[in-house]
């Protein structure tokens, strides 16, 4: 995964909210790396817009990418230390403190995106919800991954288990050719993902049906030992993610013109990559969002969840929601880099 392509001079640095909680700037420029569900791809074009426009060294943050195989494997890289973020989330870090990590979720990405990916004529069948799941063949990227953790959600909260699948598949980032070949079914996509799927020959057809997310968005997750114990790190890195999302919103055309730069093997032009960029944008702005701050999270939609996900047996323990999920960050820097 790149660590570094061509980046502009730093801008002069960003003045620090006031408030009672603001930590001393980091002193000294400091490594930080960020665990990912994957690969860089489009969905990720608000960290390079950081390191392209020079916020994060600003911040005196180099930054740093390691790409997992799922939001889980994403967290597990915080919870051994090999890294200091992660994008997780809310499902695997409430399945990380049922084995007894602790992880704090500082940031909620995605609102209500998931779908149901298929080819009609190729798995001669139509999926409306999860309930048409029955009996088919299933595809998620891995078992570690969020397109499994959405689907587990709705199974229990359609009193149902994985054991209803005819099969379940680990077919990777692409389901572009077990779709095609009838390996897979169905696919757990997101926007960016199915309008990249509808793009590829012999693809046109692919139908979405979508899943309610019912609190367990994507985020940021950091353990709750840095929590504590640096937040110097932990606020100049939200300083630089967040005044890059709002560059990115103010500024689409211009990111989907040098994005591609960070995306290794990415063939896609910028005309490709601009609605891309735009659904990540749209996807940021959800319910309490405009009120509370980029990144809020509903606290009791969430909790709602985890009493699903522990009802359905799919989590094996209740968890305290509460010590895992915080809107500090968001309140405290609501407005913050417009």
């Amino acid at each position: 995964a790149p660590t570094a392509a061509p980046t502009a001079a730093p801008t002069a640095a960003p003045t620090a909210v006031p408030g009672p909680t603001d930590a001393p700037p980091l002193s000294s420029m400091t490594t930080v790396r960020i665990a990912s569900w994957g690969p860089p791809t489009s969905d990720t074009s608000f960290f390079w817009v950081g390191v392209e426009k020079g916020f994060f060294a600003d911040e005196n943050i180099t930054f740093e990418w390691i790409a997992g195989n799922g939001t889980a494997d994403a967290a597990r890289h915080v919870i051994a230390g090999d890294t200091q973020f992660a994008w997780s989330s809310a499902d695997a870090a409430m399945f990380a403190a049922v084995e007894g990590a602790q992880l704090k979720q500082i940031f909620a990405f995605w609102g209500d995106i998931y779908e149901l990916v298929y080819l009609p004529d190729v798995c001669q069948c139509t999926i409306n919800s999860v309930a048409d799941l029955a009996g088919k063949k299933v595809g998620v990227q891995s078992q570690s991954s969020i397109t499994r953790f959405i689907l587990l959600k709705e199974l229990a909260d359609n009193g149902m288990t994985e054991s209803a699948f005819g099969e379940e598949l680990n077919v990777g980032f692409n389901p572009a050719p077990p779709l095609l070949d009838g390996q897979i079914d169905t696919y757990t996509s997101w926007p960016n993902l199915t309008l990249y799927l509808q793009s590829l020959e012999g693809m046109g057809d692919l139908t979405a049906a979508h899943i309610p997310e019912g609190g367990v968005p994507d985020g940021i997750v950091v353990s709750q030992d840095t929590w504590d114990n640096n937040q110097s790190l932990v606020q100049a890195f939200y300083r630089a993610f967040l005044k890059s999302v709002e560059y990115e919103i103010a500024h689409p055309d211009e990111v989907a013109g040098f994005l591609h730069d960070y995306l290794p093997g990415d063939t896609q032009t910028p005309e490709q990559l601009l609605p891309q960029i735009v659904n990540n944008d749209l996807q940021l702005q959800g319910p309490g969002t405009e009120e509370n701050g980029l990144g809020y999270m509903d606290i009791e939609a969430i909790n709602a969840a985890a009493q699903v996900l522990f009802s359905g047996g799919v989590l094996t323990a209740e968890v305290d929601v509460e010590s895992i999920f915080t809107n500090q960050l968001v309140e405290q820097y609501n407005g913050y880099g417009r």
